[in-house]
C-alpha cells in the first residue's frame, strides 16, 4: 500500500485529532489573507484620498512655499500655471493638471449685528469645479444640491461644516480670511451644495469656492497656490515628478515634489505592512505548535502501530515520510479552506465596506471612514504556499523521533 493511502488512512482514524489541527491552519490563513486584504483596501484608499484631495500624485508650488506653509504665504505663488499645465497635459495624455489655492477662513465670524455668531474656522479651496469633476469626482460626494460655477459667488460645505454653522442650501455664509497682502477681507456666498466626504476631518472643516472667485476675494490677481498632478495610475511617481519637473524654468520658481515625500500617513501604512507580515508570522508559528504537538501525540498514542510496522519492515525513512504525509496532507486542506474562506470574507466586506466611522472621530487622518478591502491575489498565493510549508515542515521535528525509536521497545510500550 502507498504512504499516501496510509497517511489518509490515518488521518481519518482520528477526526477529532485531525480537525482539530485543520482548523488551526485554517484560522491562521484566513485571518492573514483578510488581514493583508484589510492592509491593501487602507493603502489603496490613502492613495487615492491624498492624490485626489490634498497632494495629486505630484504637486507643484513655488519654491518658498512650503517652508512657510503655517503662516499662509499667498505671496509665494504661481503666475505662469496656465502655461505649466498646458505643458504638463501635453507631454503625456494620461496627465491629469488642475489649479488650486488652499486657504484659511472663518465663516460665519461675529459682527456688529450678530455679536454671537458662530466664527467656524475652516479650510478653504478655491477650484476649478469643471476640471476637478475628472480629478475628484466632487459631484460623486454631494448630498444635496449642486456644484458652485465659475464666476459666482457660490460655496461648497462638507456636512459636518454645515451642520456646525447651522447653514443648509440657498442659506448666506459670511467668509472672513487674509489677502495676499495681509489685509482682512470678507465675501458672502451662497450655498449651493452640502457634501459628505469619506474623510472625516473634511466634512469637519473643508469647503469649496469657485477659483476665480478666491483669487477676487484673496486678492492674487490670476495666480494659483498649487498645481496638482496625477496620472491615474498610468506612470509611476518617478515618472510623473520627472515629466513635471521637465516642464518647469527657472523663471517659475517653482518646485515639483511627489505624494509620499508629502504625506507621513504613507509611512505610517509601510510601517503597518510590516507589522502585519510579522503577525503573519506569529499566526503561522502558533499553527505550527499545533500540528507538532498533535503529531507527538499521534508518536505516543501510536506507539504499538509504529513497532508492529517497524517490526514488518518499515525502514525510519518511509516512517518519517509517513507522518510528514499526514501533516502535509492536514495542511493543504487546512490552508486550502483559510484561503477560500478568507477570499470569501474578502469579497462580501469589499462590497458592503468596513465602518470604522466611530473609530475615527476626532482623528485627523487621511483615511476615510469607510474601508473596502481588496483581495491581493500575489499576498494570498504567499500565504497559501508558505502556510502549507510551515505547517508541513513542522512535523519533522517529532517524525524524525518516530523513526529512532526501536520496534522491540515500541511493542513493550503500554
Amino acid at each position: 500500500m502507498k504512504l499516501s493511502s496510509i497517511a489518509f488512512r490515518n488521518i481519518s482514524r482520528n477526526r477529532r485529532r485531525s480537525l482539530l489541527c485543520i482548523l488551526a491552519i485554517a484560522l491562521a490563513a484566513m485571518t492573514i489573507v483578510f488581514l493583508f486584504s484589510l492592509l491593501a483596501g487602507m493603502k489603496a484608499d490613502l492613495k487615492w484620498n491624498v492624490q485626489s484631495f490634498f497632494t495629486g500624485q505630484i504637486r507643484v508650488r513655488h519654491e518658498g512655499y512650503d517652508e512657510k506653509e503655517m503662516l499662509n504665504p499667498l505671496h509665494l505663488r504661481l503666475e505662469n500655471w496656465e502655461r505649466m499645465i498646458r505643458d504638463i497635459e501635453s507631454r503625456d495624455l494620461s496627465l491629469q493638471a488642475v489649479p488650486r489655492i488652499p486657504f484659511p477662513a472663518f465663516l460665519e465670524p461675529p459682527t456688529v449685528s450678530n455679536p454671537d455668531a458662530v466664527n467656524a474656522s475652516a479650510m478653504g479651496v478655491g477650484l476649478d469645479f469643471e476640471k476637478e469633476k475628472d480629478f475628484q469626482h466632487l459631484d460623486k460626494y454631494l448630498a444635496t444640491g449642486r456644484l458652485p460655477e465659475k464666476g459666482r459667488f457660490e460655496i461648497l460645505l462638507g456636512a459636518g461644516l454645515a451642520r456646525k454653522i447651522e447653514k443648509g442650501v440657498g442659506d448666506k455664509v459670511t467668509l472672513m480670511t487674509t489677502t495676499m497682502r495681509r489685509g482682512p477681507n470678507a465675501a458672502t456666498f451662497t450655498v449651493t451644495g452640502i457634501a459628505v466626504f469619506n474623510v472625516a476631518a473634511m466634512n469637519q472643516s473643508y469647503f469649496y469656492i469657485p477659483l476665480d472667485r478666491a483669487q477676487h476675494v484673496l486678492k492674487m490677481g490670476d495666480s494659483v497656490v498649487e498645481i496638482l498632478v496625477k496620472s491615474g495610475g498610468e506612470l509611476s511617481d518617478r515618472e510623473a515628478g520627472t515629466l513635471v519637473a521637465g516642464i518647469i524654468t527657472p523663471e517659475d520658481r517653482a518646485v515639483a515634489r511627489d505624494w509620499r515625500e508629502l504625506n507621513l500617513m504613507v509611512r505610517w501604512i509601510d510601517i503597518a505592512d510590516i507589522s502585519y507580515n510579522f503577525m503573519a508570522l506569529i499566526f503561522f508559528v502558533l499553527a505550527s505548535t499545533v500540528i507538532a504537538n498533535s503529531v507527538m501525540m499521534i508518536i505516543y498514542e501510536r506507539m504499538r502501530e509504529i513497532g508492529t510496522i517497524g517490526a514488518l519492515g518499515m525502514e525510519g525513512g518511509e516512517i518519517v515520510r509517513l507522518f510528514f504525509l499526514e501533516a502535509f496532507f492536514m495542511s493543504l486542506i487546512g490552508t486550502a479552506a483559510g484561503v477560500v474562506l478568507g477570499a470569501g470574507i474578502t469579497t462580501v466586506f469589499g462590497t458592503t465596506g468596513i465602518d470604522f466611522s466611530s473609530g475615527m472621530q476626532g482623528v485627523d487622518f487621511d483615511i476615510s471612514s469607510l474601508i473596502y478591502p481588496r483581495l491581493n491575489v500575489k499576498s494570498t498565493v504567499f500565504v497559501f504556499f508558505y502556510s502549507l510549508a510551515v505547517a508541513s515542515l513542522s512535523s519533522l521535528i517529532p517524525t524524525r523521533r518516530a523513526a529512532r525509536i526501536e520496534p522491540v521497545e515500541a511493542l513493550r510500550h503500554v
